[in-house]
């Protein structure tokens, strides 16, 4: 790891991330004496309650002990307001949205006051960076859903389906009852997560395109579709958009650009099966 990452630095621009001064020392001791210096953010809390820091003391003590290390250079502080996910309305969206760029303008403010060179001041999350960006003080953002979007930035009023480009293409295998569909895909091909961080307000597990019904419910193998899809008949294929395009994502080994019925490109998921 180390080795790739060095290689790495010598060709493009990387950033760390700490919330501890030990996790900073580590990367002192694997990187010192070696290429160029390494860029790191130090990551603060703004509700998500994960990693990161809470208060500008605990960032101020990072900052200086970074200071001390030759090898790197404390480039910013950057955020991530997944507790958006648990939003009720679009109004709390941008609520916390614009709470979580405020609180990052102050701290950049306050810490450039006490002599601490703060450059990027990063936030990130597809749903709140609308609202965030549009803080001064603000000069990054960072979505990362966005590129495919999924049902649970639609039931945030984030995006419309249509916006929604990840499906996952499945067969109806059985109709056992008139108001009940099975298809081939479970919870090894959609994942059980219902949505990011804990995301539990969405009707269902997965929303079927094109006929406005929710999967109920999954076993391993099996979608279940608890209601009225006319015409669909054993064999026809139906696309499902996720609750959470990350983990569907990563259950697969391929995926496939495609326009209409034609297939575009085929592509590897060259990360599926890793940790890093």
């Amino acid at each position: 790891m180390g080795d790739r990452l060095h290689r790495l630095a010598e060709r493009a621009e990387i950033s760390f991330c700490v919330d501890d001064l030990d996790a900073a020392k580590a990367l002192f001791k694997r990187f010192e004496g070696i290429g160029p210096k390494l860029s790191v953010l130090i990551e603060v809390d703004s509700g998500l309650k994960r990693c990161e820091l809470s208060s500008e003391a605990e960032v101020r003590e990072i900052a200086a002990g970074i200071k001390g290390m030759k090898g790197l250079e404390l480039e910013g502080i950057l955020t991530h307001a997944g507790h958006v996910y648990s939003a009720r309305s679009p109004d709390e969206v941008e609520a916390i949205g614009r709470a979580e760029g405020e609180l990052m303008a102050a701290m950049a403010d306050g810490l450039r006051s006490k002599g601490i060179g703060i450059k990027p001041v990063s936030v990130g999350s597809t749903p709140t960076v609308k609202h965030s960006a549009r803080v001064k003080g603000v000069t990054e953002v960072r979505p990362g859903n966005y590129v495919f979007n999924n049902m649970t930035q639609v039931a945030l009023d984030v995006v419309p389906l249509e916006f929604c480009s990840l499906t996952v293409l499945s067969t109806m295998i059985s109709k056992p009852a008139g108001d009940r569909l099975i298809i081939d895909a479970g919870s090894k091909s959609l994942s059980s997560d219902r949505g990011a961080h804990g995301t539990q307000f969405l009707d269902g597990f997965r929303f079927v395109k094109d006929q406005g019904v929710w999967i109920s419910h999954l076993s391993e193998e099996h979608g279940i579709i608890d209601g009225c899809c006319p015409g669909v008949r054993i064999g026809d294929r139906l696309r499902i958009v996720p609750n959470h395009a990350c983990t569907a994502l990563n259950l697969f080994d391929r995926a496939y650009l495609v326009k209409g019925e034609e297939v575009l490109r085929e592509i590897t998921i060259d990360a599926r099966g890793h940790s890093v």
